[in-house]
């Protein structure tokens, strides 16, 4: 449907589509994460929207944006398997890693693991918001529309390097 973008709020936005009002939630208005309504739309702004869920208990429509725009994960499963490099920008450090934007409306994970052969304590040592990175692509789980992504495995383990997941479980069955 067509319809006018009559009003904002910080949850989404109302949208006149011809005597009744219908309300495009904030994570329906883009593939994209979006923080503020106002970056996507504006009162006046004419849409195109579709018609998501009808309740007609509490007389409300819920209307999306992004459902007009192909799924940016159809691409993403044939363009990026496991072993591919991407470009990626740090949108998000958290204790256990980062979220990279590596294609308009995709993010992966970048997990504090990954990020260096040496053990990491902060996320923020390594990365800052902002920053673009090559990484390499090690996981994409279409079920869950998560893709884990890799720092470290793009150079080789350094000299003498043993793997913390291995250290205290070098011994023999014998030693039980």
């Amino acid at each position: 449907m067509k319809g006018t973008v009559s009003g904002l709020t910080t949850y989404g936005a109302f949208v006149d589509i011809g005597g009744a009002d219908g309300l495009i939630h904030i994570s329906e208005l883009s593939w994209d994460r979006v923080s503020k309504v106002s970056d996507v739309l504006q009162v006046g702004d004419e849409v195109a929207v579709k018609v998501i869920k009808l309740d007609a208990d509490q007389s409300r429509i819920s209307l999306s944006l992004r459902q007009l725009q192909q799924d940016p994960w159809e691409q993403v499963v044939a363009s990026l398997p496991a072993g591919s490099i991407v470009e990626g920008t740090v949108t998000k450090t958290k204790k256990y890693g980062a979220f990279l934007q590596i294609v308009p409306g995709i993010e992966g994970l970048l997990h504090i693991s990954e990020l260096s052969w040496d053990h990491v304590d902060k996320t923020e040592d390594v990365l800052k918001v902002g920053e673009e990175i090559q990484v390499k692509v090690i996981g994409v789980d279409t079920a869950r529309r998560r893709i884990s992504l890799s720092l470290k495995q793009l150079t080789n383990p350094p000299a003498g390097y043993v793997s913390r997941e291995h250290k205290d479980t070098d011994y023999d069955e014998e030693d039980e």
